[in-house]
């Protein structure tokens, strides 16, 4: 099972060879993306532009401005003036166009998606789901400790636990509500798999020939400026 670096980091990543994500129209309330053919009719669900991908230049992020390492509450939005401020994301509002009461997230990332192939789907659910609720729930599922089957895999590979020693210690001493000790004591998460991919890219809908719908994750290499 070989592992991966980001540019710049030497935190652990898993590779596992997929296909690529395929390409989609972007629009600024991005529409979903339908498979070829659909059978039957589809219904016409549109996500926030804040957690799209940026349509221009998917490398460079959404608008919101998140480390998934750090709380939801620490994401940011740039204001549209000449002289770019940051705020705090208005996170209450709908997720989606029509709302939705529950939604399953998979992911872009190669090495995200072995993990959960593992771990399962990420579940929103709510009365009617908001851009907060999805990214609570983000944070929550990367926030888990990891098991010792998890460990155990990693640690088949020589240097794979060093690796991931390293960023757990990144991830302390960028904690911006944690002692950096605490961090430490509270053992791996298994957001640290992902070594430096830790900013949020952005997400798609997809919509499946039998009507069914997911949402998928981008992550990309950090580091996300400190906003606080």
């Amino acid at each position: 099972m070989p592992f991966t670096y980001a540019p710049g980091d030497r935190s652990v990543m898993i590779f596992h060879p997929r296909r690529d994500p395929r390409r989609v129209h972007w629009e600024r309330f991005m529409r979903a993306a339908l498979h070829l053919h659909p059978r039957t009719y589809i219904p016409d669900l549109r996500l926030h532009y804040q957690l799209c991908y940026n349509p221009y230049n998917p490398a460079l992020g959404a608008e919101i401005l998140w480390d998934i390492t750090q709380p939801p509450e620490y994401a940011r939005v740039s204001t549209r003036s000449i002289f770019k401020r940051y705020k705090t994301p208005d996170i209450s509002l709908n997720a989606l166009e029509p709302t939705v009461e529950k939604a399953w997230i998979l992911t872009d990332h190669s090495h995200l998606a072995f993990w959960m192939d593992r771990w399962g789907p990420i579940i929103v659910r709510a009365e009617s789901v908001t851009i907060g609720d999805i990214l609570q729930e983000i944070y929550a599922y990367l926030r888990v400790s990891l098991t010792r089957e998890d460990l155990g895999a990693i640690s088949r590979v020589s240097g794979n636990r060093k690796a991931l020693r390293f960023a757990r210690a990144q991830r302390a001493k960028d904690s911006y509500n944690e002692l950096e000790a605490v961090v430490i004591s509270h053992g791996y998460r298994r957001v640290d798999v992902l070594g430096g991919h830790r900013k949020f890219q952005g997400m798609r809908v997809v919509i499946l020939p039998d009507r069914t719908w997911r949402l998928y994750l981008g992550l990309c290499p950090g580091p996300v400026p400190r906003m606080v």
